[in-house]
C-alpha cells in the first residue's frame, strides 16, 4: 500500500491508480472471505471438541428423547448419552446427561413393566422383568437414592421365580428414601406388608400405610382382609374382634367405593356373621338403589329379612323380585325356604310344585318339599323327594344322611341303620352316622347302643351341642336304672345350654330333666317352664310334650322315656319312681 502512495505522490502512473481504485473496491470482500473461512475452521474445531467431550451426543440425545416412544427408542436414548459421559462434558452438562439417563432408564423399567403387571400377564413377561431388571441395577448404580427405582425393583421381584430377599431389601430402602412423601410411602409400605411373613409386622406397615394415606383403597383392603383372615382362622369363633376390626374397614371402603357390587356383598356377609341383620339389608338397599331391576338382589333383601324373622315383610320383598321375572326358579327356591322358616309348610310345597313344573327334577325344589313334608310329619312324602333327590345326585352323603334320619322318624329303623352302618363301616368316626345311629337306637329304645353311640361322638366331637343333649336326656330318663347319671347329665346339659345361648326349647326340657333326675325339682320346674316359654315363642311341635314334663315336676315325679315293645329292653311309663 506504501509502495501505491508513493507512485501517485509522484504523479508518474495512471495505472496505478486504476489499481487503487480496484483494490479499495475489493478490500471488504476478501476481507469476508477470509472471515468465513477462518469460521468454518473455529466451527470444525468446535465439532471436533464436541465430538471428543461427548457434548454432541447429548445434543443428539435431548434431540431423540422428545420423539422416544419405544423400549428400543429409549434405549438409543440411553446408549447417546451413555457416550456423552464416557467422553466426558462440562459440569452442567454431565449433570443434564445424567438426569435424562436416569429418568431414561427408569421410563424404559416402567414401560416393561406395565407390561408384566397387565390383566391378563403378557407370556413374556419373564424377559421384560430381566431386561427392566437390568436397567434398574444400572439405574441405582448412578444413583443409589431413587425411591422410585427400588420400589419397582421390589414389585418385580416379589412376583413368582423372584428374589424376595432382593425385594426386601429395595422395598426397606425405599421405605427411608421416601419418608417424606406420605402418598408414595404409603404404597411402599403396603407392598412391604405383602412381603412380610410376621403378622405383627404386616399389621403395623398397614396401619402406618394408612396413617400416611387414610383413603388408600389398596391398603384398607389388605388391612380388612388380614383381620378376615385372622378371624376365620380362630378357633374361638365367639371372639370376634378381629371381624369388627374387617368391618371398619369395610364400612371405610363403601364410603369410598359406594357403586362397587362386590364390595357391598362382602360387607353384608361380615355383617350376617356378625348377626347385624339390618345393617346387612341396609348394605343390599345400596345394591338394589344400583341395580333396581335385578331380582336376585331383592331375593337377597328378602333373605334377611327372613333372618330378623320379619317373615311378612320378607315375603312381600320376594313378591317384587317374582313381579320382575316371575319364571325364576332361584327366587322361588328363596321364597320356599322364607315360608319354610315361618313354619308355612303347606305354602312352601306349593311354591317348590310351581318350580318343578318350570324345571322338572330340580333339586333345591325337591330339598325343600321334603323339609316342608317332614316338618308336617308327611314322612312317606318326605321320603320319596329325597330318594330321587339321591337318584339325581348319588354322590350327595349329605342328602344320604338326611334319608337316614327321615326312615328313622319314619320309624323305619332298619332302613335308617343300613345308611347309617354304611358310613361308619367306611369311617367309624363320621359324627353326622353316629348322631343319626345313636338317635336310632334312642327311638328303638336300646338305650346301651345309643350311649356308646353318643359317647364316642362326643369324644370326637367335644362341641357337639345336639350330642350332648341326647346323651343328657338319655342318661336322666332313661328307665334302665344303671344307665342313669344325673350328675353328669347336668353338666351335659348346661354346656348344650350354652352352646345354644339358652334359646333352644329341647334342650331346656333336657336340663330341667337332668335337675329332677338329680333330686334337685325346684330347678326342673325353672327350666322346664323357661321351655315351654320359649317353646311357645318358637312355636315348637313339641309344645304339648314340654308341658307335661313341667306338670310331672310340679308333682315331684321324674321323667322316663318312653319306648316301644318291639327293640326295648323292656316297656316303662313316663312317671315311673
Amino acid at each position: 500500500m506504501k509502495a501505491i502512495q508513493f507512485n501517485l505522490a509522484r504523479g508518474r502512473s495512471v495505472v496505478s491508480a486504476t489499481v487503487l481504485t480496484i483494490v479499495l473496491g475489493a478490500g471488504p470482500a476478501l476481507q469476508a472471505q477470509g472471515d468465513k473461512a477462518a469460521d468454518k475452521q473455529e466451527d470444525k474445531k468446535q465439532e471436533k471438541k464436541q465430538e471428543e467431550n461427548g457434548e454432541k451426543d447429548l445434543s443428539d440425545a435431548l434431540e431423540m428423547s422428545q420423539n422416544a416412544k419405544t423400549t428400543r427408542d429409549l434405549d438409543r436414548v440411553a446408549a447417546k448419552l451413555e457416550s456423552a459421559l464416557k467422553k466426558g462434558l462440562e459440569k452442567d452438562s454431565e449433570k443434564i446427561a445424567k438426569n435424562l439417563l436416569k429418568s431414561t432408564l427408569l421410563n424404559y423399567a416402567k414401560n416393561y413393566s406395565e407390561r408384566i403387571f397387565k390383566i391378563p400377564r403378557d407370556t413374556r413377561w419373564q424377559f421384560y422383568r430381566r431386561e427392566a431388571m437390568t436397567r434398574l441395577r444400572q439405574l441405582i448404580k448412578i444413583d443409589d437414592k431413587n425411591a422410585d427405582a427400588y420400589l419397582l425393583i421390589a414389585k418385580l421381584q416379589i412376583l413368582p421365580d423372584g428374589d424376595r430377599k432382593e425385594a426386601k431389601e429395595a422395598v426397606d430402602k425405599a421405605a427411608k428414601l421416601a419418608a417424606n412423601d406420605k402418598n408414595k410411602l404409603s404404597e411402599i409400605l403396603l407392598l412391604r406388608a405383602a412381603l412380610s411373613k410376621d403378622e405383627k409386622s404386616r399389621l403395623a406397615d398397614l396401619n402406618k400405610a394408612l396413617e400416611n394415606n387414610p383413603k388408600n383403597i389398596r391398603a384398607l383392603t389388605m388391612r380388612a382382609m388380614y383381620h378376615q383372615n385372622l378371624h376365620l382362622k380362630r378357633k374361638d369363633k365367639k371372639n370376634k374382634d378381629h371381624l369388627k376390626n374387617a368391618i371398619k374397614d369395610w364400612e371405610k371402603l363403601a364410603e369410598l367405593q359406594p357403586k362397587n357390587m362386590g364390595l357391598q356383598q362382602q360387607l353384608m356377609r361380615s355383617y350376617n356373621e356378625m348377626e347385624q341383620h339390618a345393617k346387612a339389608e341396609k348394605a343390599i338397599d345400596r345394591m338394589i338403589e344400583a341395580q333396581d331391576d335385578n331380582p336376585q338382589l331383592y331375593a337377597l333383601k328378602a333373605e334377611k329379612q327372613a333372618d330378623q324373622k320379619k317373615y311378612d315383610e320378607a315375603l312381600k320383598t320376594i313378591e317384587k323380585a317374582l313381579d320382575l321375572d316371575d319364571t325364576n326358579v332361584q327366587v322361588m327356591l328363596v321364597q320356599c325356604r322364607i315360608l319354610l322358616q315361618a313354619q308355612k309348610f303347606p305354602e312352601a310345597v306349593d311354591v317348590a310344585d310351581n318350580a318343578l313344573e318350570i324345571q322338572p327334577q330340580m333339586p333345591g325344589a325337591l330339598y325343600f318339599r321334603s323339609l316342608a313334608f317332614s316338618s308336617m310329619e308327611k314322612w312317606t312324602e318326605a321320603i320319596e323327594d329325597m330318594e330321587a333327590l339321591i337318584e339325581l345326585l348319588p354322590s350327595n352323603s349329605d342328602f344320604k344322611l338326611q334319608l337316614g334320619s327321615l326312615y328313622s322318624a319314619a320309624d323305619k329303623h332298619d332302613d335308617a341303620l343300613e345308611i347309617f352302618n354304611d358310613f361308619l363301616d367306611e369311617d367309624d368316626e363320621n359324627v353326622r352316622a353316629l348322631r343319626g345311629r345313636g338317635d336310632v337306637y334312642l327311638g328303638m329304645g336300646k338305650h346301651k347302643k345309643a350311649l356308646r353311640d353318643y359317647n364316642k361322638l362326643l369324644d370326637v366331637d367335644k362341641e357337639n351341642s345336639g350330642a350332648m343333649n341326647n346323651l343328657a336326656w338319655l342318661l336322666s330318663t332313661s328307665p334302665i336304672e344303671n344307665l342313669r347319671d344325673g350328675k353328669r347329665a347336668i353338666k351335659l346339659s348346661l354346656k348344650a345350654c350354652e352352646l345354644t345361648d339358652y334359646k333352644a326349647a329341647h334342650i331346656l326340657s333336657t336340663l330341667a330333666s337332668s335337675y329332677a333326675e338329680a333330686g334337685d325339682f325346684e330347678k326342673a320346674r325353672k327350666w322346664a317352664k323357661k321351655s315351654v316359654e320359649v317353646g311357645e315363642k318358637e312355636k315348637s311341635s313339641q309344645l304339648e310334650d314340654l308341658k307335661k314334663e313341667l306338670e310331672a315336676y310340679k308333682k315331684n315325679k321324674k321323667w322316663r322315656e318312653y319306648k316301644e315293645k318291639n327293640g326295648a329292653e323292656g316297656e316303662v311309663e313316663f312317671d315311673i319312681d
